[in-house]
């Protein structure tokens, strides 16, 4: 899990760069607080990885050449691979987004899942984005999804408990390599954990308890 504070994209291709998705594990997870960034906006990128998210609170519009489309709280939607955007959100609401992205391999690398179903959605040119709507009963499951993995990737950093850990991921010298390098996350019994001064997220009850039940709460 990352907290998505800073903008970090190539000012001349616009290409996001994803520090915290490698090959090894083509996954990861923000949660976005954009009312804090400067003029309350994400600049215009883009990234090969494909985009789901859900918003736990206020509403957050998504630029895109096609046109501009708001997500409100309880709202999520799909963002898909190389599509041009940013994000912006009004100055005076709190404008917090569950956000998730993969690389297509993430189902597999040549997998028949991947050449059946990935692949012609991130290969359409008609398909920029979809927003999903509580309203929609075709669309629950799938918010209920999106909030169910994200609990699930959540409940697993102690900073949501107000804990503070050290060690959790160290970065590794790739066997047979020069100067590559990528990050291995450690096993508990390998990596420290103490008491923050921050407040609680969610406390450890709650975050033992089952995604399904984590996501009831905010759907």
């Amino acid at each position: 899990m990352e907290y998505c504070h800073f903008v970090n994209v190539d000012p001349e291709t616009k290409q996001e760069r994803m520090h915290h998705i490698t090959p090894d594990f083509p996954y990861g997870a923000d949660l976005c607080d954009l009312h804090i960034f400067p003029g309350n906006m994400f600049p215009w990128h883009w990234h090969r990885e494909l985009e789901v998210f859900y918003m736990r609170r206020g509403s957050l519009t998504y630029h895109l050449p096609c046109g501009a489309v708001t997500f409100s709280q309880g709202e999520g939607g799909f963002i898909n691979s190389n599509i041009l955007h940013k994000t912006t959100c009004a100055p005076e609401d709190a404008c917090i987004q569950e956000e998730q992205q993969f690389s297509p391999e993430f189902v597999g690398v040549n997998s028949l899942l991947l050449r059946k179903y990935v692949q012609p959605i991130v290969s359409s040119s008609e398909l920029p984005f979809v927003k999903l709507d509580p309203s929609t009963a075709a669309h629950r499951p799938l918010l209920e999804l999106l909030c169910g993995c994200y609990r699930l990737y959540e409940e697993n950093n102690p900073v949501y408990c107000g804990k503070i850990s050290y060690g959790r991921r160290r970065t590794e010298k790739i066997d047979g390599t020069r100067n590559e390098f990528h990050v291995v996350k450690q096993d508990k019994e390998s990596y420290k954990l103490y008491q923050g001064q921050h407040e609680a997220i969610i406390d450890e009850a709650q975050a033992s308890s089952s995604a399904a039940e984590a996501c009831d709460r905010y759907i």
